[in-house]
């Protein structure tokens, strides 16, 4: 055996190392087979390679018969030379060098990959760049023939040979295409005939309209004129699609919910025949022009052609493998084409049956919504789930064209008879109208919120389209405006049709009815539910119909100042890309406190001291007399940002919390479909979708309800990591899930608690009714009547109360009173399942003999929507029902409690975290779209922006680079390089809650200049006094001062700061302005000496009528004579000295107080105007001299103040000299400064007007006075 112990190892290995002094043990120890000695396998190697022998018995050994011992290593010891202090030295000396030269090694090597890999960086970019240039070409071309092929009458190309590989759709991306085999030659060319022969026929009808069609006057009086509610069945309600016979516009082609195809005669009033054989609703119908064949699409992946006058299917299409989502017939009449929700579009030939091709874009990868062919028949257009609209080549298969724009899933699609126009309807509540010549949006109708487009339609001669969904709309073509509008329906309209020549138009609905819709006089027999031929309404005879009412859904917005960035078409002084800043203009800078949509630190409601104004002010007094940057705009700069990949979205977010920069946009050409991080912000618009979910589970559900809108967070959280973004879309997603079904479990146990309730109110309320019910006893003992199918029956149900009248109207008037109808009230208020009010149900019973009466009674139920129940004969039978009822009820109202109480777990939850939620994701969304406003580098390895940012700031802008680098774990930092800029930069002026109401008054005129004085900061005194000149009144002074002073204490209130009104947000807005306006308004109240348009006796007057008695002015004659007495100041002792402050209260008793009030206040206004109008001219004095516009001073500045001063500043020296030279005896003699004024534009002189001053005609007209 090969086993060796460690002495034996020792002493064998010795042999080959007999002058080593060291008995040491062997590294890698073996045995020879040939000897059984151990060895020391380097020593032994090197001796065979030598002698061929082994060394012990001299017999031939070679290296392969060696055999390897596994020991474990003992640690040797060092030798006694390197025990030493200078020995240990000298080997961490070499272990140092040793590890140095290997990291030197590692640093070349990293260098040389660094270079391989930058090369190959460089090559990849390159043929990126090719590729992305063949693209565009090739996307080119696509277009431009997708641009000529309606104008050539889509000509048909070359034949694709059966060698080519298979088409790629319009992104270059090869579309899988599954039995192509059968478009054959044939098939092509028909298709290609038909095409031509109807565009010769355009070309021949040219752009006259046809004589018959109805005028738009003409169609904006039509009104409904039919209603038909009993096509499809009550049980599964709604109308989902509608077609008209284009031979035969009388017959009507609907589906319906309850999986049935209907063909209805209009003229007849009645039904033609009602195709069964679909396993789900019928969501798409086609009725064939020429033939009486009609053609329904549905869920169940089937497409049915139905004979109508067989009444039976004659052709099952199977062509998909999901929903069918779309049906049109070409112009042949011979070929169908199909959507659906596997993504697939197909061609299919009637007569057979047979899928002729099937194509799908493996580049979008989303279901297919709608498709509608071409008048011309060559191309067709198909929405899509992710909101595309795609124009197919059909002979080719391929993807020609696609129209981006809308926001949410296309619905339905229509083309002009013309070929020309393309509408498209989505869920974003818009239609948009394309040109297929110029491919591309030249008209979009905006619809109100909330609106749901489910068809549209164009008439027959292209002059109208109609619009269908929330209501029914009708707009003329080419003006685009609204001709009619239709809200009968209670339900949401489905589908909307025109006859010929546009003489009726015809709606359905998920109101389950029928509607026509002309210009002809509302006749009774139209307006009934339901007509037979054995029984109609009797002439005259109407139905009160009560829609349910719809409450108005709620809008929720999230506007530029709720992190929502948008570019405007503004000019490039007011426009703002920023989206940190909430509201803000380009002109504007916030302070730190509103840069993100956040409250107070110190939580909702919290009360400011009043010292708050005056550091607010403060802090305005020490910019602008230590920064300067309030009088004169803040020095910007442009600045080019490269951020790193890795931490582009963390310095986007310091400095979104900073609030430095203003960036722009770099990739102006590019769709906003196409950038970068679109994925994102689509996502973040997702969780935002889920949020509003969330808050209307809150406010519809929660109990108690919140009394005002979800507080914002405090404190504000900063913008989410990725990581922290999807734990976020988890929880909100695990959430909104919960809520949907425990919301959904909730309804439906209401429901069967409210119809559970409702039959125990029937059975208990007609009891007593039933007993003594028999069959008439006049029938009893007629041989003509001894029958065993005569016996009586009931039908009982609940009724709303408003229906009570005309439902019983209605049965009397149908069953001829051979029916027995009771009434009574339900005791207690049940829920009413579609509008939540507390209803209380009427309960009927009715008692019939005879199955013709039943049916006509169930018939008249089912129009009322009555809540009909089993009723059974037999009073043992009823109070059994009776008792489990009971039991049931107490059963669901147990569970219905404890629902309850999970839902409201739940919504307490998500008003905890929703708030943070909120804001968070409104940061990453406007992160993301400022990283789209970028530019990657050319190895992609970061990104490059530009943004203003002012001059003072870039320490700030360069910190907060390196923080955000810092964040991300980079190990390289973003930086900035200042570029200079052909633009002028923005205008930027620091503001607070203060300053602002005064900004934006100033710019509403306009915005000032770069480096431009800014005018906004004398406007805080000059406009409220201003104002409170002729204001001026202490009490409505008083009454406005304390509103504003309580809108400042509380202005961090998020119940005042976050209200939408309109109104209350402006004076919100300006509560500074408010109160500085009421203080100022207070003194000038002061010396006009009025509180509330009362004179205030604060001193004694300086007027007295004892002299004038004294004097014998006045005595009982003139008394007795005089309605008024005129006191006169040039009588000693009337007036003996000026009033202290303000003006005389004796003023209020004057009849003349208006006249010399008003007068005094309007030359003060005068006085202050021209005073501030020429104080606003002299500043721009400062703006001509810092822009070294030396010239503008002498041409433009000192012109236009002589002007000025020459007129409005004489017309103040004439009124302060009238003031100052006429005494109180020359009061009579005093000129009108108003005469003189205009006898100086007129160069005349008007002698009954007295001179003010020597050589006031000279100076007026330069002429001598003669």
């Amino acid at each position: 055996m090969l086993v060796a112990n460690v002495a034996n190892v020792s002493r064998h290995a010795d042999r080959l190392l007999p002058q080593s002094p060291l008995r040491r043990v062997p590294e890698h120890p073996c045995i020879s087979p040939v000897s059984n000695h151990v060895f020391e396998r380097r020593l032994i190697e090197k001796y065979i390679a030598e002698n061929g022998t082994d060394p012990m018995n001299g017999q031939p050994l070679s290296e392969e018969q060696l055999v390897d011992i596994k020991v474990t290593h003992p640690i040797r010891p060092k030798a006694p030379s390197a025990t030493s202090i200078p020995a240990i030295l000298k080997s961490l000396q070499d272990e140092w060098d040793a590890v140095m030269l290997h990291s030197f090694t590692l640093r070349q090597q990293l260098q040389t990959t660094r270079q391989e890999l930058s090369h190959a960086l460089y090559q990849h970019d390159a043929a990126c760049r090719v590729i992305a240039r063949l693209n565009k070409e090739v996307t080119a071309a696509r277009e431009a023939l997708a641009t000529l092929k309606p104008q050539a009458g889509l000509v048909a190309p070359q034949a694709v040979p059966a060698s080519q590989p298979a088409a790629a759709g319009a992104g270059g991306e090869p579309m899988e295409i599954s039995e192509q085999v059968g478009m054959t030659p044939e098939i092509i060319q028909k298709l290609q005939d038909k095409a031509t022969i109807l565009t010769t026929e355009r070309k021949k009808r040219g752009k006259t309209v046809p004589e018959e069609l109805v005028r738009a006057e003409d169609l904006s009086k039509y009104r409904q004129v039919a209603s038909h509610a009993g096509l499809h069945s009550a049980s599964v309600p709604g109308i989902l699609s509608l077609d008209v016979c284009p031979s035969d516009t009388n017959k009507v082609l609907t589906g319906g919910a309850d999986k049935n195809v209907v063909v209805f005669d209009k003229n007849e009033e009645q039904i033609v025949a009602t195709l069964k054989g679909h396993a789900k609703k019928v969501t798409s119908v086609i009725y064939h022009p020429s033939q009486s064949v009609v053609f329904s699409a549905s869920p169940d992946a089937t497409i049915r052609v139905w004979s109508v006058t067989g009444g039976n299917c004659v052709q099952v299409v199977r062509a998909h493998e999901a929903s069918v989502t779309g049906l049109s017939l070409h112009a042949t009449g011979d070929y169908l084409l199909s959507s659906s929700e596997d993504q697939y579009w197909a061609f299919s030939d009637i007569q057979t049956g047979r899928v002729l091709t099937k194509v799908t874009d493996e580049s979008a990868g989303c279901a297919l919504t709608c498709a509608q062919f071409h008048p011309d028949g060559l191309i067709f257009g198909t929405g899509t789930a992710d909101s595309q609209i795609k124009i197919w080549d059909l002979k080719e298969r391929t993807n020609v064209a696609n129209f981006p724009g809308h926001s949410g899933p296309v619905t339905s699609i229509a083309f002009s008879e013309n070929g020309y126009y393309l509408a498209t309807g989505a869920q974003d509540s818009s239609v948009k109208l394309w040109d297929l010549r110029k491919l591309k949006n030249f008209k979009t109708i905006t619809l109100d919120n909330n609106y749901e487009v489910k068809s549209l339609v164009f008439d027959q001669s292209g002059t109208y389209l109609a619009v269908g969904g929330s209501d029914i709309r009708v707009y003329i073509c080419k003006q685009w405006s609204e001709v009619l509008n239709f809200t009968d329906h209670t339900g949401l309209v489905t589908g909307v049709a025109f006859g010929e020549n546009a003489k009726f138009l015809t709606s359905a609905g998920m109101d389950r009815s029928l509607r026509f819709y002309n210009g002809a006089a509302l006749t009774s027999s139209m307006n009934s539910a339901f007509k037979s031929p054995e029984m109609s309404p009797p002439s005259g005879d109407t139905m009160e119909e009560h829609p349910p009412s719809r409450e108005a859904g709620s809008n929720v917005t999230l506007m530029n100042g709720k992190w929502e960035p948008r570019e405007h078409n503004l000019p490039q002084k007011t426009r703002n890309t920023s989206p940190f800043r909430p509201g803000l203009s380009v002109g504007t800078v916030r302070d730190r406190s509103t840069e993100f949509p956040q409250e107070s630190q110190g939580g909702p409601g919290g009360r400011q001291c009043t010292s708050q104004t005056y550091i607010l002010f403060l802090d305005f007094l020490f910019k602008l007399i230590i920064m300067g940057s309030m009088f004169r705009s803040e020095e910007v700069c442009l600045v080019q940002l490269f951020l790193q990949s890795g931490s582009a979205y963390n310095c986007v977010s310091e400095l979104g919390e900073l609030g430095l920069v203003e960036f722009r946009d770099l990739n102006p050409n590019v769709n906003a479909f196409q950038r970068k991080f679109v994925g994102e912000v689509r996502r973040c618009e997702e969780l935002e979708k889920t949020f509003s979910f969330l808050e209307q589970e809150i406010n519809r559900s929660l109990n108690p309800p919140l009394q005002r809108p979800l507080p914002p967070p405090c404190p504000v959280p900063l913008a989410p990591q990725p990581r922290e973004l999807i734990t976020i879309e988890e929880e909100s997603e695990r959430l909104a899930r919960e809520l949907r079904e425990v919301s959904r479990n909730r309804d439906s146990l209401r429901a069967q608690l409210t119809q559970l309730c409702q039959y125990k109110g029937v059975l208990t309320q007609t009891h007593s009714l039933t007993a003594t019910q028999t069959p008439p006893p006049v029938l009893e003992g007629h041989g003509l009547f001894d029958r065993q199918d005569i016996r009586l029956s009931f039908v009982a149900g609940v009724v709303h109360p408003w229906k009570v009248p005309s439902f019983e109207r209605l049965l009397w008037r149908a069953c001829r009173g051979y029916i027995i109808v009771d009434f009574r009230e339900m005791g207690d208020r049940l829920e009413h399942p579609d509008t939540g009010e507390m209803v209380q149900w009427t309960v009927f019973l009715i008692s019939f003999w005879g199955d013709q009466i039943g049916q006509k009674v169930k018939k008249i139920c089912d129009c009322f929507h009555t809540q009909t129940f089993a009723y059974p004969e037999s009073t043992a039978e009823r109070e059994e029902i009776l008792q489990g009822l009971q039991g049931r009820i107490e059963d669901i109202k147990s569970v219905l409690s404890q629902t309850e109480a999970f839902l409201q777990q739940l919504l307490l939850r998500a008003v905890a975290i929703l708030p943070q939620w909120k804001v968070r994701v409104q940061k990453c969304k406007a992160i993301q779209l400022v990283l789209n406003l970028c530019s990657p580098s050319v190895t992609d390895k970061c990104l490059i922006a530009e943004a203003w940012c002012p001059t003072a700031k870039l320490p700030e802008l360069q910190s907060a680079l390196r923080e955000g680098g810092r964040k991300s774990g980079s190990g390289v930092d973003s930086f900035y390089n200042r570029l200079p800029s052909s633009t002028p930069p923005p205008t930027l002026f620091p503001l607070n809650s203060f300053t602002a109401g005064f900004q934006n008054i100033v710019d509403a005129y306009g915005v000032a200049s770069y480096r431009e004085v800014n005018p906004a900061v004398y406007t805080i005194i000059t406009f409220p006094f201003l104002f409170a000149v002729m204001f001026g009144d202490v009490g409505h002074g008083l009454l406005m001062s304390f509103a504003a002073l309580w809108m400042v204490l509380e202005e961090k209130d998020p119940k005042l700061k976050n209200n939408n009104n309109e109104i209350w947000r402006m004076m919100f807005g300006g509560r500074y302005l408010i109160l500085l306006m009421g203080l100022f308004s207070i003194y000038t109240g002061a010396i006009y000496n009025e509180c509330f348009s009362r004179g205030m006796i604060t001193f004694r007057s300086g007027w007295h009528v004892g002299p004038m008695f004294e004097k014998n002015l006045w005595n009982s004659s003139v008394l007795e004579g005089s309605q008024f007495l005129s006191m006169d100041p040039n009588v000693t002792g009337v007036f003996t000295t000026p009033y202290p402050f303000g003006i005389d209260p004796i003023w209020g008793l004057a009849n003349n107080k208006l006249t010399f009030l008003n007068s005094y206040k309007m030359k003060m206004s005068v006085i202050v105007g021209i005073i501030h109008m020429t104080f606003g001219v002299c500043l721009s004095f400062f703006n001509y001299l810092h822009f070294g516009k030396v010239s503008s001073i002498f041409f433009v500045l000192i012109p236009e103040l002589f002007f000025m001063l020459s007129l409005f500043g004489y017309l103040v020296f004439m009124v302060v000299f009238k003031w100052i030279a006429y005494t109180p005896a020359q009061s009579r003699l005093a000129p009108s400064i108003l005469i003189h004024f205009i006898d100086m534009f007129l160069f005349t002189d008007n002698p009954e007007n007295p001179l003010l001053f020597k050589g006031q005609v000279c100076a007026q007209t330069q002429q001598p006075h003669m």
